[in-house]
């Protein structure tokens, strides 16, 4: 029989925790709890509902309570990804804790100037933090002081920092920290650890013992596509979608909704809320934590039935018991659906229940059943760590100085060096790196040769993290309407007038890009390729896509449902007999099927090449770019370029030919690794991520303020491409967007032979190109595009909904009225002039000059004020000859007195060619207006 764990802990806090209901130790507790009161580092890794953070906490409170050199110092800091985190294990915990004497704390960015005073002045045994919070702690003279007692060390959700920069960051602090109280007992918790020796590397323990529980979750995962309806796209589609969701919803007694994008989440819960689902609610990271909180309250309490989330409630938020889990669409990552799934049957003795619905989308499907294997095999993804990076450097080094830990470069290097994240870096990059710091003011050499931090240096440190701060930018159409908004990021380094993307479900063309706003305009004709963005997606691997194609291969050369049952326990009958008609339709059609050894080639008479082959999306991503380089460098013309994680499209504005792509794929096949390199670092520096890169870099290493706008970053971005921050730069970039080894292999075993390079037999795309391209078209709407007809019916409307402010320019006498109201011959109310101007409301220094005219005379005006005055009159002799329908010229942005009578002199032929001229005289407006300074 096993013993109970909970026998060997201080008889305090085991009369407290049974009146809490805790009687007998899970499976985790029994295992974890003995080790860590022998002071041993660990590693839990249990499911979802365990009880792991008691196994941790429990028996550290328990040595807590034992220690009798306490002096009022904190014990134990407990560090969590996520300020969510820490409101949930603050609440579940603090109970407990006061009631065995035990005081507590949450000490992060938010805090409160009183919280944050407390912390200093008031006695606390342990605190909970994140590692940004942890960062500022260890540098501060009197909050480091605070530290120094420091005997436990929790990380919650360890795996969640491996391979972001924070996880860099956070290493590297407890490193520093250890420098502070010379040891400390590790203790990390999960319930997803694909790896868990690269956690014993990365945080310098290894001797960690993994404690794993015994009892395995029971998972369930279904993949649900839209039943057999007439229509396979558009608004039924997504209709029938809609179905599923909401009958499981009803079927279930409580339900998270998965999305990939919040805005799909907030979609969903509108069309959900149409069918009348009031007992569902939404949760994401863009909501206010008020919201959040009561949210999760609500659903904790069964006031509701579901939420509709993101990633905000993948990690270990309570939320009390949830029967499903729906993900919307491919979760594109087995950790990631292992994560959502697992928030089911919050207990261990519950079933984990998932369904993943999906459109009638090859890809979808395909990659969704494949994911859904992986998951319940617990094949996950691999973490790799950042390596060097210069930001974090920086950033630390910094830190380092404001605290005093270190003054001379050889101690900094001995350091760092013993850090995993720099164990390689050499003192000439080290010096690189404090000459940087030293030339942008943040480091002062002294005669001796030691450092010190600078003035600025306090003021960086203390406002910067490895979160990129990310700016909201305004989407407004040429008509003002305001669609939504995208992220600054993604408009630096995506956008450029004319590019095209997808927001609100409809596919938008850029007019113009200003620090303010995106103008765009809907696209009236679809282009073959897909366009440029759909959301920045989570990236699939490789090894997913590699496993898809497989699968998409078997099921098209004929295996049958069983035998494809018996290995992908996810699929349903509905799900392989579309796969299956789409590889029947190839195959009449005469088209090949892709597989894991051909690249195969989709082409069309109008330029329009499809390559398919599975690198996953940074493999492709890498490939599109060495194919865009080396025709470019052939040819002298760009290709445009865009790919997803199992084939690349490419256009071009020249005829782009079957033997372009293959020559490219056989004469890069033929180069060296260091050549590759070369050629994407070379095609990298032209493009747009690159830049959105360099301004996040330059903002994280203190060279640009946090606070500049798009065009002051763009201005000065080109002086930091050859400088540490292009270095950093393109490090991210390649190890973010690109799979640099995956690309070398395929091309080596194109040079072999092992790889053949195949085009299709015929001309066009494949029913299997046609059904699985994830990038053109977005979920749920129909990708409708206006006639330019409607788009001229949409300006008229507009035109006549809008407020003009009426001046007179014989007596001065103004009125505000709506342009739908006025008559067609317009007159001066007062004196019955006909000399009457439409001004702007909006521009107030016009509306005011000409107010001043009529108020102190012409001698009066200045400069500009004379060229509005000289405007206005011009304004009024329209009106004089055109009536309302001047009026209707000079109303839409940007349409001054000579745009309005190139506009009314197109009226001999016709109203809409008076409105189409309109249109174009303010699309021109936005398209030009940034230069006319």
């Amino acid at each position: 029989m096993e013993k109970n764990a909970f026998d060997l802990l201080d008889e305090r806090l085991l009369k407290v925790i049974t009146e809490y209901g805790y009687r007998e130790p899970t499976s985790i507790q029994n295992k974890a709890i003995p080790k860590i009161l022998q002071g041993r580092d660990v590693i839990i890794t249990a499911p979802t509902g365990s009880g792991k953070t008691e196994a941790a906490v429990f028996p550290i409170f328990s040595l807590m309570l034992k220690d009798e050199s306490w002096n009022g110092k904190p014990l134990m800091v407990y560090v969590t990804p996520l300020r969510a985190l820490n409101r949930d294990i603050f609440v579940r915990l603090e109970d407990i804790s006061n009631k065995i004497g035990l005081k507590s704390i949450v000490r992060h960015g938010d805090s409160s100037k009183r919280e944050r005073g407390d912390f200093l002045r008031s006695s606390y045994h342990w605190f909970i933090t994140t590692p940004e919070s942890l960062s500022m702690l260890i540098t501060h003279s009197a909050t480091r002081d605070m530290l120094t007692d420091i005997k436990f060390v929790v990380i919650d959700e360890v795996h969640e920092l491996i391979d972001s920069e924070r996880g860099n960051t956070l290493e590297v602090v407890l490193k520093r920290l250890k420098r502070i109280v010379k040891k400390y007992q590790f203790i990390g918790i999960s319930a997803t650890i694909p790896d868990a020796s690269i956690i014993k590397k990365f945080y310098s323990c290894p001797f960690c013992e993994v404690i794993e529980d015994d009892v395995k979750k029971d998972i369930e995962i279904k993949v649900r596509i839209p039943g057999s309806g007439t229509s396979s796209k558009g608004e039924d589609e997504f209709s029938e979608i809609l179905k599923i969701i909401n009958e499981e919803i009803e079927r279930a007694k409580s339900s998270i909704i998965f999305t990939n994008t919040r805005d799909m989440a907030e979609f969903l819960t509108y069309k959900l809320r149409e069918l009348g689902r009031d007992d569902i609610e939404i949760h994401h990271g863009s909501l206010a934590t008020e919201v959040r909180k009561s949210v999760e309250k609500k659903l904790k309490g069964g006031e509701i039935k579901g939420i509709i989330a993101t990633s905000s409630l993948e990690l270990g938020i309570d939320i009390g018991s949830v029967d499903l889990v729906i993900q919307y669409g491919s979760p594109r990552q087995a950790i990631r659906m292992l994560q959502r799934v697992g928030r089911s049957g919050h207990s261990i003795v519950k079933k984990a229940r998932g369904i993943i619905v999906t459109t009638k989308n090859l890809d979808e499907i395909i990659e969704s059943v494949v994911i859904a294997r992986r998951t319940l095999k617990g094949e996950l993804e691999s973490l790799i760590p950042h390596e060097k990076p210069f930001d974090v450097l920086v950033h630390q080094l910094v830190g380092m100085l404001l605290s005093a830990e270190q003054r001379k470069e050889e101690e900094i290097l001995k350091f760092l060096n013993a850090t995993f994240s720099f164990r390689n870096l050499t003192e000439e990059e080290l010096k690189k790196a404090i000459e940087f710091c030293e030339g942008i003011k943040l480091i002062i050499r002294k005669e001796n040769g030691e450092l010190v931090a600078s003035r600025r240096a306090r003021e960086y440190y203390y406002s910067t993290t490895m979160i990129p701060d990310v700016q909201k930018i305004p989407v407004v159409t040429v008509y003002g309407d305001r669609i939504g908004y995208l992220d600054s990021d993604f408009v630096l380094s995506k956008l450029d007038e004319g590019s095209s993307f997808i927001l609100q479900g409809r596919e938008w063309s850029v007019v113009s890009i200003d620090d303010e706003k995106l103008v765009v305009e809907e696209v009236t004709e679809r282009m073959g390729a897909p366009p440029s963005w759909i959301g920045e997606m989570i990236p699939v691997s490789r090894n997913v896509a590699r496993e898809a194609i497989s699968l998409l291969s078997r099921i098209c050369r004929g295996e049958v449902y069983e035998k494809i049952k018996s290995q992908y326990q996810s699929i349903t009958i509905e799900a392989y007999d579309f796969v299956k008609k789409v590889c029947e339709d190839t195959r009449k059609q005469g088209f090949e099927f892709p597989s894991q050894n051909i690249a195969l080639i989709d082409w069309t008479k109008t330029g329009l090449l499809v390559l398919t082959y599975p690198l996953g999306s940074n493999g492709n991503e890498t490939l599109s770019l060495l194919i865009s380089n080396y025709i470019f460098s052939k040819t002298g013309r760009s290709v445009s370029t865009s790919s997803d994680p199992y084939r690349i499209y490419m256009e071009s504005t020249f005829p782009l030919t079957l033997n372009d792509l293959i020559e490219a794929l056989y004469s890069l096949s033929l180069k060296e690794k260091d050549e590759i390199e070369e050629m994407i670092k070379s095609q990298l520096k032209k493009s747009n991520i690159f830049m959105y890169k360099l301004s996040t870099v330059a903002k994280k290493m203190g060279a640009i303020s946090k606070n500049a706008t798009l065009s002051e970053v763009k201005k000065v971005l080109k002086y930091y491409k050859d400088t540490l921050i292009g270095e950093e730069a393109f490090r991210e970039v390649f190890y973010e967007k690109l799979d640099i080894r995956s690309v070398i292999e395929m091309l080596k075993d194109i040079k072999s032979g092992k790889v053949r390079i195949v085009a299709q037999p015929i001309e066009g795309l494949s029913p299997l190109v046609v059904n699985s391209s994830s990038a053109p078209r977005p979920v749920g709407y129909a990708l409708e595009t206006l006639p330019q007809e409607l788009l001229i019916k949409v300006l008229e409307k507009r035109i006549l909904e809008k407020t003009v402010l009426l001046k007179c320019m014989n007596c001065g006498w103004e009125k505000s009225v709506k342009v739908s109201e006025l008559p067609d011959i317009i007159s001066c109310e007062k004196c019955g002039a006909r000399a009457v101007a439409p001004l702007p409301p909006s521009n107030e220094e016009f509306v005011n000059a000409i107010r001043k005219y009529f108020k102190e005379g012409k001698k009066s005006l200045k400069g500009k004020e004379k060229e509005y005055f000289e405007d206005a009159v011009k304004r009024a002799k329209l009106v004089i000859t055109h009536g309302k329908t001047a009026v209707m010229a000079l109303t839409p942005y940007g349409v001054g007195p000579k745009g309005a009578s190139r506009a009314l002199s197109m009226l001999k032929l016709g109203w809409n060619e008076f409105l189409r001229t309109l249109y174009e005289e303010e699309r021109n407006y936005f398209r030009t207006r940034k230069y006319w300074d």
